[in-house]
């Protein structure tokens, strides 16, 4: 993640009139990206192989847009293995394919190694039925799962509003809670990934499933230049991205690689912050030694 600096405004996602932008501080510039993505939800259905998928009406708001001080990941990846698929087939959780009912459920799935499905028995032993969007924080609380309004990497945003709700994938969340980035599918009515930076407080629900933990942070000191984000630990890999220098990022893990002489020490750790590695010879964390878990 990184801290973007810029003056601090807000805007109302209204699905059908304005584009989304998300923000990335690239060789010390700010430059957006449009947005995709929408949210429906239609037809509740049984377990006779049919699936749910989400719709909501045009005018709904989920969630308030930072633009300005905020904290947000490197570029994510949209790895959902369905977003060439007919929004009409059922995925192989029930659920129809390219709604954001169903990319949550591929993250549960995939990143948080939870099996997740449309009809599946929670932590008290109850069986429920997760279906459309709004109903997801009910569910959630029948089966055991807790709700509430605290967000944490690896938790599920979930709306009621807008007819059939909407969710979406918590994939990081600032140092003071203030501001989450969230992964959602069909945010726009497109049936596509997108990608936000929301105020936390505009979320309903935070549902926790199976959280994927506490993060690290640090602060970017290089000297006023972009610190290089590679893809692997040594200047021998080639560069991702780039991360301003006073920018905040989340550190996922840590691996040794190149020793690095850099402004705050000689180090061969290497930080991974979202989508590739940095040397902690130019990341602050309150420690010369390794604060976060080894990469694999």
């Amino acid at each position: 993640m990184k801290k973007i600096f810029a003056t601090l405004a807000t805007t109302a996602m209204m699905a059908s009139i304005l584009a989304v932008p998300s923000f990335a501080a690239t060789n010390n510039q700010l430059e957006s990206t449009q947005s995709q993505s929408s949210e429906q939800q239609v037809n509740s259905v049984g377990q006779d192989g049919s699936a749910d998928h989400s719709y909501r009406t045009q005018t709904e708001t989920f969630g308030i847009e930072v633009k300005g001080t905020v904290e947000t990941d490197t570029l994510g990846i949209d790895d959902y293995p369905y977003k060439y698929d007919s929004w009409t087939v059922a995925d192989p959780w029930l659920f129809y394919k390219r709604e954001c009912v169903s990319f949550v459920a591929w993250r549960m799935n995939n990143d948080n190694k939870v099996n997740f499905h449309n009809y599946m028995t929670g932590p008290n032993g109850l069986q429920g039925h997760w279906g459309n969007a709004n109903q997801w924080d009910d569910n959630a609380r029948n089966i055991g799962y807790a709700v509430n309004k605290t967000p944490a990497v690896g938790a599920i945003a979930q709306w009621n509003s807008g007819g059939y709700g909407h969710v979406a994938y918590v994939q990081s969340v600032s140092a003071d809670r203030s501001t989450i980035t969230i992964e959602e599918y069909n945010y726009n009515y497109n049936h596509n990934y997108n990608r936000r930076t929301i105020y936390t407080s505009s979320v309903e629900n935070f549902i926790h499933v199976k959280d994927l933990g506490t993060a690290v942070y640090g602060t970017v000191r290089s000297n006023g230049i972009a610190l290089n984000v590679r893809s692997g630990p040594s200047t021998a890999y080639a560069v991702v991205g780039t991360v301003a220098d006073g920018s905040t990022v989340r550190i996922t893990c840590q691996k040794r690689g190149q020793m690095i002489t850099g402004s705050l020490a000689t180090t061969d750790l290497w930080d991974y912050v979202g989508n590739g590695y940095v040397s902690d010879a130019y990341v602050e964390t309150g420690s010369n030694g390794q604060v976060a878990p080894t990469c694999q």
